[in-house]
């Protein structure tokens, strides 16, 4: 979930009713092999089925059945610092990255690209 969530953070998770869950939110949710997971929502199926994606991944996650998901990440801990994925920066950032993930393969190198640039000008 690179660059969103890092190794070392600590993420808070909150149940969520399905109705609640949005295209760009992280849930966590537990897979049939028993291994847990906190991926984008991408797309919803039906009203009992999820696709989700990593956001350094090229492709989707199998379809994930809505009582897998155990909850949503409603904010993140790094370095004693807590960022809320509820405020409302964080969620149109969540919202257009769900959305635009599905081209995230040709995104990615353009904005690292665009990262870069952004710091040899603005950062002294």
């Amino acid at each position: 979930m690179y660059p969103f969530v890092r190794t070392g953070d600590v993420l808070l998770i909150e149940p969520k009713k399905q109705t609640e869950l949005r295209i760009g939110d992280i849930l966590f949710s537990r897979r049939t092999d028993d291994l847990y997971v906190a991926h984008r929502l991408i797309k919803k199926l039906d009203s009992a089925t999820l696709i989700t994606k990593g956001d350094n991944l090229d492709y989707y996650d199998v379809p994930v059945p809505i009582d897998q998901v155990l909850g949503k990440v409603v904010s993140i801990e790094r370095n004693g610092h807590i960022i809320s994925l509820d405020s409302w920066v964080n969620k149109i950032i969540s919202r257009c990255w769900g959305i635009l993930s599905p081209m995230s393969r040709w995104l990615r190198p353009l904005l690292r690209l665009a990262w870069k640039l952004f710091r040899k000008f603005f950062s002294g």
